[in-house]
C-alpha cells in the first residue's frame, strides 16, 4: 500500500513539473509573451490628408504679375511733373490736364486701371481711370470713366505716383476714395485683385513717379 502511494505521488510530481515547463516565458518589463507580435502602427487619417494638401499647395504656382514699363512726356528728365497737370487751385496753378502716358500692352488683360496718388499726403487719390482699353493716353485724355484733380500740394515738395494696373476682368467696383486720403495703396490693390469672387485679377503693374513743389513752375 505504501509503495502504491509513493508511485502515485511521483506521477503527480512529474505532471506538475511537465505542465510548468510548457508555459510561455514572460517579458518582465511589459507583461507580454516574448513571442507576442509587434504592434502595427497605422497613419492617422487626418495626418495623411494634411500631407496630401501640403503637397498640393506646393505644386500650385504663385500668380505672375508682369512688370509694365510706363513712360510720360509730362515728366521732365530730372523727375518733375509739368505745371500743366496741376490743379487750377495749385501754386502755381495748372490747367488740370491728366499726364500723357504710354505703357506696355499686357497679354490677357481685358482692361487697365490708372491711379495717381500723392504719396506725401496719405495716398491722396488725384486720378482714377477705369476700364481703360488703350495703352497710350494724350495729355488731358478724355476717357469715358475717369476722374482727375491735378496736384495742389499745400506746401513744400510732394511726390506723385501714377500706377497702371493690367486687369483680367473689370471689377464690380474700383476701390479708392477720390480727391481724398486713403489707408494704403496695398489695401486698394487687394480689392482690385479680386473680380467675380476670384483673386489674381491683377496680372500686370507699372508706375512712374515725379515731384511737384509749391511755387516752382515747370514748363
Amino acid at each position: 500500500m505504501k509503495r502504491k502511494y509513493t508511485i502515485l505521488l511521483a506521477i503527480l510530481s512529474l505532471t506538475v513539473l511537465f505542465g510548468c515547463s510548457r508555459k510561455e516565458p514572460m517579458d518582465s518589463r511589459q507583461g507580454v509573451p516574448d513571442s507576442a507580435p509587434a504592434p502595427v502602427v497605422t497613419a492617422d487619417k487626418n495626418t495623411e490628408e494634411r500631407n496630401q494638401e501640403t503637397k498640393g499647395n506646393a505644386n500650385k504656382a504663385e500668380p505672375v504679375v508682369v512688370t509694365i514699363n510706363v513712360t510720360s512726356e509730362s515728366l521732365t528728365s530730372d523727375g518733375k511733373w509739368l505745371t500743366v497737370i496741376n490743379s487750377t487751385k495749385g501754386r502755381p496753378a495748372g490747367s488740370n490736364l491728366s499726364p500723357q502716358l504710354s505703357w506696355d500692352e499686357v497679354e490677357g488683360a481685358s482692361c487697365y486701371a490708372v491711379y495717381m496718388f500723392d504719396n506725401s499726403a496719405r495716398y491722396w487719390l488725384h486720378w482714377l481711370a477705369k476700364n481703360v482699353t488703350e495703352t497710350t493716353l494724350p495729355l488731358g485724355a478724355e476717357l469715358e470713366d475717369s476722374k482727375y484733380e491735378g496736384p495742389y500740394p499745400p506746401s513744400g515738395t510732394h511726390e506723385y505716383e501714377v500706377i497702371v494696373y493690367a486687369l483680367k476682368e473689370a471689377p464690380a467696383e474700383y476701390p479708392g476714395s477720390f480727391d481724398n486720403s486713403n489707408a494704403s495703396v496695398e489695401a486698394i490693390e487687394e480689392k482690385l485683385d479680386t473680380a467675380n469672387g476670384l483673386s489674381g485679377n491683377i496680372i500686370g503693374k507699372g508706375s512712374i513717379t515725379g515731384t511737384v513743389t509749391v511755387g516752382e513752375p515747370v514748363e
